[in-house]
């Protein structure tokens, strides 16, 4: 099932990024017509910022009529290393 319950959902992962990022595309086709949204929603919203802020990616998030399509990509450092890419963190008090 997809994003509505009749547009099926297609993942890729890894295509067309360097071996030092993972990239997951996702692709809804089939559903109804899509609208973008007049305002971001939170989940939008999250995603968005917490993508490139908190794991040093990129996001690329289309409502196209056909269907959503989304882009994620990240520094593999983050899957390898389970997590912190790297990056110093404060722990959590």
């Amino acid at each position: 099932m997809g994003l509505s319950p009749t547009g099926p959902v297609e993942c890729r992962s890894n295509g067309g990024g360097s071996h030092d990022r993972l990239v997951i595309e996702l692709v809804e086709t089939g559903g109804p017509p899509v609208l973008a949204p007049s305002q971001s929603c939170y989940g939008t919203g999250i995603i968005r910022n917490l993508i490139p802020f908190e794991l040093d990616g990129k996001i690329e998030l289309v409502f196209a009529s056909e269907g959503i399509k989304c882009r994620l990509e990240i520094p593999a450092d983050w899957i390898s290393s389970g997590g912190g890419g790297g990056v110093a963190r404060e722990p959590a008090r």
